[in-house]
């Protein structure tokens, strides 16, 4: 994943120097301060726009060990009180304080420091290791969600889809300002996404929630419309372009950033009707299956050398089956 991080770098900042005042505004950070920023991006403190997901995932992976380290122990209650606890420090934003206190002092010597990832690493972390402990637990065949076919809970799934349909419209409500700019405002400095503040946890558990009850009690639940978006959701976890993408999601990632720096640099001078802006949208997405289909010929080429050479070849991803989620082993 490093490896990724710092092509990505290199790229980004040979691109900004060749391009000067033609590369895309995200890139001034490079073109302010090359050697700085690149610098702190491969050192992990830095990051240009939407880049902050390679770093944040790092650090995670780095600390993924010992979070499976408690879970094997069996302190799962240690290990989402470390979870809590990070969250809440994230709430405090002293250690992002604490970053930018030092970026005056570097500044003031010379230095053009830019630090940021955007992402707190502490708030973020919260989902995370939250997923990590439901895919633990699935690999060992111990998430038992079969509490969920109790009459209670099908009734807390209508309450909680209303809820994902009412947060929807009222995201749309602050964003599109209809209550008043000052009432938007105040709700999105009390929401704030880099340091998950709380409403993006309890919003986030309500949709898993929905997903979960609908993949485990949904196919048998009494009312059609029920078992048929138990169906949709069976249907679309399971679409093969899309489990393609996330079987080389890594790759897909990286190429999508090469792909936003390329239109955010070409697409402004050329002031495109919204139509074509939506055609080369749509191009655009398309254009993540050749990451993902030149990642898995090199997988493919890599298995015929470690064959030929008589060593045991990397298993093939298997196709998509119908979304199993949390069945139980014996």
């Amino acid at each position: 994943m490093y490896s990724h991080q710092a092509g990505l770098v290199a790229i980004l900042l040979a691109a900004t120097l060749l391009l000067g005042p033609l590369a895309a505004p995200d890139l001034a950070p490079f073109r302010e301060a090359p050697a700085t920023f690149a610098i702190s991006s491969l050192l992990l403190l830095s990051s240009s726009a939407n880049m902050g997901i390679l770093p944040m995932y790092i650090f995670f992976l780095l600390a993924t060990p010992f979070a499976l380290r408690l879970l094997h122990r069996g302190l799962v209650a240690p290990f989402f009180a470390a979870i809590l606890l990070g969250w809440l420090a994230a709430q405090t934003n002293l250690f992002g304080l604490a970053m930018y206190q030092v970026q005056p002092m570097l500044t003031g010597r010379g230095i053009p420091a830019n630090f940021g990832l955007y992402f707190n690493l502490l708030g973020r972390q919260a989902l995370f290791f939250g997923g990590l402990f439901v895919g633990f637990r699935m690999a060992q065949g111990r998430l038992d969600l079969e509490f969920l076919r109790q009459p209670q809970w099908r009734t807390v799934f209508f309450m909680a889809a209303a809820a994902v349909v009412l947060l929807g419209v009222y995201d749309l409500v602050i964003k599109l300002r209809l209550l008043g700019d000052d009432y938007s405002t105040r709700i999105l400095i009390r929401t704030d996404r880099a340091i998950l503040g709380f409403f993006y946890p309890l919003a986030f558990a309500i949709d898993f929630f929905v997903i979960a009850w609908l993949l485990k009690a949904g196919p048998q639940d009494r009312a059609v419309w029920v078992r048929r978006a138990a169906a949709g959701v069976d249907w679309l976890f399971t679409r093969r372009f899309l489990v393609v993408l996330g079987q080389h999601s890594l790759q897909v990632f990286s190429f999508h950033i090469l792909v936003y720096y390329l239109l955010a640099t070409l697409l402004p001078p050329l002031e495109l009707p919204a139509l074509a802006r939506a055609a080369v949208l749509v191009v655009s997405i398309a254009s993540l299956y050749l990451a993902a289909a030149g990642h898995a010929r090199l997988q493919e080429r890599d298995g015929d050398r470690r064959a030929a050479g008589g060593l045991s070849a990397p298993i093939s991803p298997a196709r998509p089956r119908r979304f199993r989620f949390c069945e139980r082993t014996a």
